[in-house]
Formats: structure tokens, C-alpha cells, sequence
């Protein structure tokens, strides 16, 4: 009689009420594995009904039976010793608790296989491991249910042979799926890309895959000794067979990078013990990657970088040098402004005073004209530090690109000395672009000289023009380090090239060629990449230099394609009459005199301020229209930009005419600014300002009323 079940009669239920009184069911666990042990007292003990003991195997099991009768015993099937179904029939043999009912877990034998088994030892059910919960509960209750009835047990012989079987078949088909897991180990090993080796305790290879003896050699690819260690740094050596060998140090080395000798490739390694179950070192395996791709990645990345800070470096040199280019400019300009127009004011009293009856004193004009011409050199060589300094963007109307290549073409080609020949190669139907013919005529002309002074011998210049589409990856095809100048965004341009086949430029002149005053000393002033560079830029455009030496040199200005067509050339604007109002504000009084003499003269009526309070101070004691502001744009105290938006609330009609002798009037820190319209650089002449005004102010323009 089982403990679980009260005298005189079973339970109906593995826990309930018989007799009046509450019983719990007690069930063995039989199991190898504690795992699996645990697992399953934690969910039988959640039912609540039932009590749990435990067995480690077989033998266990049946010295707890003796002590304990269980009202059930579930076991699993395959286990060291006896296994479950050998336990199962020792239960059955026994005297007392021979009618224990039984029920076998099994997760290596299928219910089917072992049905002839289970009924030969006397196993009441089998079921597969793992189950689902309620399936067990439902197995365990049917069992506990049930009358206590052994169930058949086969002679010992019959028992044996059929245990036997099973166990064979199930020794053969475990064998052929570790036969199938190795060789499919094997294939994974023999086709991976990283060199693996794998030692027994002894350190002695057992197993070398192909990638290792390509990467070090066949040597360190033999198996049956130590010649694995071949591949490995030769410092590092002692280490690893000290652990290969004995197991000794950590179970894990990362052995870093290294280069082998004699060798390209670039070679890191980690080192793995292998131990048993049981904690027993059992060998070792190690793995050594080819990462000579991501090294050679990681130099390039790094010169990359330098070649980035290089190139980052060169132009916060240019951009000092145009700051300073641009403040001494500035300061020039405002002198040689003073002395044009006092020498135009001059000309002009010698030609009144002379008198048509009076024979002009020839000395006097010869002296005027001189100081004129100066004066015009120093003027442009001025505006070319201006244009070298700049950072704006002038708005320019669309042109015609051609035409304006052809005259600088005639131009250039009547000064070519002989043996030099210009091939002209224009695209025809090219698009308007966003440039100005002063642009344009400064990069020919630079370029077309420089090209000149690269064929002493002789030899072709090339003008061409293009239309091109520049996307993303030609952006940075076209900024590589054999450029000198910024690549132009993605975008439509049209393309102007001046290439020769001379000498060409080395790499360290063609990475100073657009500084100021950099020549390669052939007598030139160092002032003309520059200057063209400043022009292509101030129109939106861009310069790029190619060159090698031997190969020749191609300089190419791209200017962008206009979205509408060149406006139609009309007469020109006619003379502005008198009786207009034209108020001045500069902040240099030399200067700002003159102008007003000037102006005067012209036949305007003029007011005069020396800064922006000041204009505003005047304009409200001036009650009539004022036609015109002709401002300074940088001046202490108010900007010109800001006396204008003032006037302008006050004074909707008045027209504004800036002027600067700044290159970048109001930017502000690297970033490229729109110049204010329409700007007036300085210095200019008396004839340049009654351009200007003609422009802005037409003939029959109403003026407008006055003050709001």
C-alpha cells in the first residue's frame, strides 16, 4: 500500500478527499540532468497537489523506493546506468510497489519507436519531452486515477533484445547526425574567409582549415605537431603554447595586429580554450583574420584627413590673405577716389580756363594726363586685390557666353607670339549663363597669358566652352588634390577652358597658384589667378586648375546656367537732367567733397553728411523730394544698408546708389554675402558716377513727393 493513499481503499484523485480526509499524491522525478529535474518540480509543485521527490538515476531511484513508495514515478529515458526503461522493469520485479504506474519522459526516442519497449518493461505511458503542460497534468491525474494494476513485463531475454535494438538504432542515428553536424562543421570551416586552427591538450594540431596556409604559409598548416605557431608574432609565441599546451593563462587572448614578415598583409589573432563539461581543459582553438582591407581603409581614412586639414589649412591662408588684400584696398581706394576726381575736376578747370582762344599750356596737360594714368593703374590694380578679396555674390543678368569668348579670342590671338596656335572649340546653342563679360574677359585673359608663358617652344592653346551637369559624385571628382579652387555644387554650368600643352605645374605650385603674389618667378606679378579667381567668383562662378608636369595645364571657370534668357540690348539711358536731389553720405571728407563738387557740376542740387545720423539730421529740415541717396556702405555709427531702409520708410520714391571700396561691403565671418544694388566700387571717376545715376535715375522719372 502506498503512503498517498489511506488504508482500505485508493483515492479517485491524485489529491482529494477519501474517506474524509485530504490526501496529497507523491510523485518521483527521475533524471540525470538537474536541470531538467528542476524544471519539472517547479511545474508539478505549481499544480498544488501533489508532493515531490527526486532521483538523479536509476539506482537512487530505487533506494528511495525502498524507503518511500511513490504513487507515481515519472522517469527519463535515457540516462547513465540504468536507464528508464531498465528502471521501469526493476520497479515491476519488486514485491512491494511493483504496481507503481510509470510514465517515461523521452527526448531522444519517438513514442512510436519504443512502444514494444515501454510494454516489454511495463511502462504505463510515454511521452515525448518536453510536453505540454496540461498534457502532463492530464498524463499524471489519468496514472494517480487508475487502479493499481502492473502492467505486462517480458521474459528477461526478450526484454534484452529489445532493449538492445533500440538503444542501437538510436546509438546509429545519433552517430550519423554528429557524422552529418561534423561534416557540415567541416565544410563551414574549410570555406571561412579566417584562418582556424584547433589543438588537442596537448597543443598539437588536430585540425587546420585552408585559409590558414594561404595567409602563413603550408608550414603553419600542417596538422600532428606545433607548426601552427608559425603564423603567430614571434613574441607572443612562448604565451600561447604555455596555454596550447597546458591550459595555463586565461581561457581568452586577444593577440592584436601585426604584419608578418617579408609580408603585405596584416594579420590579428584571438586564442580560445576549449574545455569539457566537467571543466577539464581539452584543447585549444585559434582564429586569425586577414584585416589587411580595413587597415589599408583606416590609412586612407587618416591621409584623407590630413589632405582635408591640408587643404582647410591652405584656404584659411587665402582667406587672411584676401582680409588683408580687401582692408588695404579699402584704405587705397578712398585716397585714389580723392585724387581721380580732384584730377578730373582739374582737367576740367585747365580745358575752362585755356578758353578756345588760348592755347592750352601743353606741359599742365601732359602732366594731368599722366597723373590720370597713374592714377587709372593703381586703380586697377586695386580692383584686382578687390576682386581677389571678395566673398560676394553680384546679381548679374543672364549672357550670351560665346560671343563674348570670340572678342577676347581676337583679342588674345593678335598678341601670340610665333609657333603658339589658339584652337577655338564653342558649343553651339549653349544656354545663358549668370556671369558678365568683365568676368569672363578676366579669366581669358589671365589664363590665356599664363597658357602663353607654358609654350616657350611653341605649341596649342585650346578655348572651349560646354554646357555640363555636375552631380554629387563629379563634384567630388572635380575637388580631388589636383585642383586648386573650391569644386562646383551639383548643378547646370556652363564651362569655359583655357588648355595648353606646355610644361605644366607640379603639385606644390599648383597648390599655391591662386595665392597673391605667388609667381614662378618668369617676371609676372602673381597678381593675375588671383584676380581671375575673384572675378569668376564675385559672378557665383567657380576656377578650377589642372595640372601635372609634362601634361600640360587646363584651367576651367564654370559659371551657372541662367533659368531665363539674356534681356534684349536697348538704347542707351540718357543723360539725367539737371534740377535732380541728390543727398551724399561718406564718412571720408576728402572724398565726400569731391563728390559733391562733382555732382555739382552735373548739374545736380546736392546734400552732404558725413555719416548716417547725420543724413537723417539733414533730410528732416529738407522738405522737398530727394531723388537719389548715394551712400557709403561700411561707416561708423549706421550702415549704409540701414540709413537706406530708413529713408525708405519715410521716402518710398527715393532711388539709392551705394559705393564701397571694401571687397565684401557688409559679410560677415567665411560665408559668402549678396553685394547691396546697385553698388558703385570705388575708385571711380566723374564719368563712372554719371553712368551710374544715368542708370538709375532716366530721363522723365518722376522724382516722387516728398516726406510722408
Amino acid at each position: 500500500m502506498r503512503p498517498g493513499v489511506p488504508m482500505g481503499g485508493r483515492c479517485s484523485l491524485a489529491a482529494g478527499e477519501c474517506d474524509g480526509v485530504v490526501m496529497m499524491a507523491t510523485l518521483m522525478i527521475v533524471d540525470d540532468d538537474a536541470g531538467n529535474r528542476m524544471m519539472l518540480e517547479l511545474l508539478l509543485s505549481s499544480h498544488g497537489r501533489y508532493r515531490i521527490v527526486s532521483a538523479a538515476d536509476g539506482r537512487q531511484a530505487l533506494a528511495i523506493i525502498d524507503v518511500e513508495l511513490p504513487d507515481l514515478v515519472i522517469t527519463d529515458a535515457l540516462m547513465p546506468g540504468l536507464d528508464g526503461f531498465q528502471l521501469t522493469r526493476e520497479i515491476r520485479r519488486r514485491p512491494v510497489g511493483g504496481d507503481i504506474p510509470v510514465l517515461i519522459f523521452s527526448g531522444n526516442y519517438r513514442a512510436a519507436d519504443v512502444a514494444g519497449l515501454a510494454e516489454a518493461c511495463g511502462a504505463n505511458r510515454v511521452l515525448p519531452k518536453p510536453a505540454e503542460p496540461q498534457e502532463l497534468f492530464a498524463a499524471v491525474d489519468t496514472l494517480l486515477a487508475a487502479p493499481a494494476v502492473a502492467g505486462p513485463v517480458a521474459s528477461t531475454d526478450e526484454f534484452a533484445a529489445r532493449h538492445l535494438r533500440v538503444v542501437t538504432d538510436q546509438l546509429a542515428a545519433t552517430a550519423y547526425r554528429l557524422r552529418l553536424t561534423e561534416e557540415q562543421l567541416q565544410r563551414i570551416a574549410d570555406a571561412a574567409p579566417v584562418g582556424i586552427v584547433l589543438t588537442d591538450a596537448q597543443g598539437c594540431a588536430l585540425y587546420a582549415n585552408p585559409a590558414l596556409s594561404r595567409m602563413c604559409g603550408p608550414q603553419a598548416g600542417r596538422t600532428g605537431g606545433l607548426d601552427w605557431v608559425e603564423c603567430l608574432p614571434q613574441a607572443q609565441r612562448p604565451a600561447v603554447l604555455e596555454q596550447a599546451c597546458r591550459g595555463s593563462g586565461p581561457d581568452r587572448q586577444e593577440l592584436g595586429r601585426w604584419q608578418p614578415r617579408g609580408s603585405d598583409r596584416w594579420l590579428d589573432a584571438r586564442v580560445q580554450s576549449v574545455r569539457e563539461v566537467t571543466g577539464a581543459y581539452a584543447g585549444t582553438v585559434l582564429v586569425v583574420n586577414d584585416v589587411t582591407a580595413a587597415v589599408v581603409a583606416v590609412e586612407q581614412e587618416e591621409a584623407d584627413h590630413r589632405r582635408r586639414m591640408l587643404e582647410h589649412a591652405r584656404w584659411d591662408r587665402l582667406d587672411s590673405l584676401r582680409r588683408m588684400a580687401s582692408g588695404v584696398a579699402h584704405d587705397f581706394n578712398n585716397a585714389l577716389a580723392s585724387v581721380l576726381g580732384y584730377a578730373d575736376l582739374l582737367q576740367e578747370n585747365v580745358e575752362h580756363d585755356t578758353g578756345p582762344q588760348r592755347p592750352a599750356d601743353e606741359e599742365i596737360r601732359a602732366d594731368l594726363r599722366q597723373l590720370t594714368a597713374a592714377a587709372g593703374r593703381a586703380r586697377d590694380l586695386a580692383a584686382i586685390m578687390l576682386r581677389f578679396g571678395s566673398r560676394l555674390v553680384v546679381a548679374t543678368p543672364p549672357v550670351e557666353v560665346n560671343p563674348i569668348v570670340r572678342n577676347e579670342a581676337s583679342a588674345l590671338e593678335r598678341d601670340l607670339p610665333a609657333g603658339v596656335t589658339l584652337c577655338r572649340d564653342l558649343q553651339d546653342g549653349l544656354p545663358a549663363a549668370r556671369a558678365t563679360a568683365e568676368a569672363i574677359g578676366a579669366f581669358l585673359h589671365q589664363t590665356g597669358g599664363n597658357a602663353v608663358a607654358a609654350l616657350p617652344g611653341g605649341g596649342v592653346i585650346r578655348l572651349a566652352t560646354a554646357v555640363v551637369d555636375v552631380a554629387d559624385d563629379l563634384a567630388d571628382d572635380v575637388a580631388d588634390g589636383s585642383q586648386t579652387s573650391a569644386a562646383p555644387g551639383p548643378g547646370r554650368y556652363v564651362r569655359v577652358s583655357v588648355t595648353d600643352n606646355g610644361v605644366g605645374m607640379p603639385a606644390q605650385v599648383l597648390t599655391h597658384a591662386v595665392e597673391p603674389f605667388f609667381s614662378t618667378g618668369d617676371g609676372r606679378s602673381g597678381l593675375g589667378l588671383p584676380s581671375a579667381l575673384g572675378a569668376v567668383q564675385q559672378v557665383g562662378g567657380h576656377l578650377t586648375l589642372e595640372s601635372a608636369p609634362g601634361r600640360g595645364t587646363s584651367a576651367h571657370a564654370y559659371f551657372p546656367v541662367a533659368a531665363d534668357p539674356p534681356p534684349p540690348s536697348g538704347p542707351a539711358p540718357a543723360e539725367a537732367p539737371g534740377g535732380r536731389t541728390i543727398l551724399v553720405v561718406d564718412d571720408e571728407p576728402d572724398l565726400l567733397a569731391v563728390i559733391v563738387r562733382m555732382l555739382r557740376r552735373d548739374g545736380y542740387t546736392v546734400l552732404s553728411a558725413a555719416d548716417g545720423p547725420a543724413a537723417l539730421k539733414a533730410v528732416t529740415h529738407h522738405q522737398e523730394p530727394i531723388d537719389c541717396l548715394l551712400t557709403d556702405v561700411v561707416m561708423p555709427g549706421m550702415l549704409g544698408t540701414d540709413l537706406a531702409g530708413r529713408l525708405s520708410t519715410d521716402r518710398p520714391a527715393i532711388r539709392v546708389l551705394y559705393m564701397s571700396g571694401y571687397a565684401d561691403p557688409v559679410a560677415d565671418g567665411l560665408h559668402a554675402h549678396r553685394a547691396p544694388e546697385p553698388l558703385l566700387t570705388k575708385p571711380f571717376t566723374r564719368s563712372d558716377l554719371r553712368a551710374a545715376l544715368d542708370r538709375l535715375l532716366p530721363a522723365g522719372a518722376p522724382a516722387g513727393p516728398g516726406p510722408a
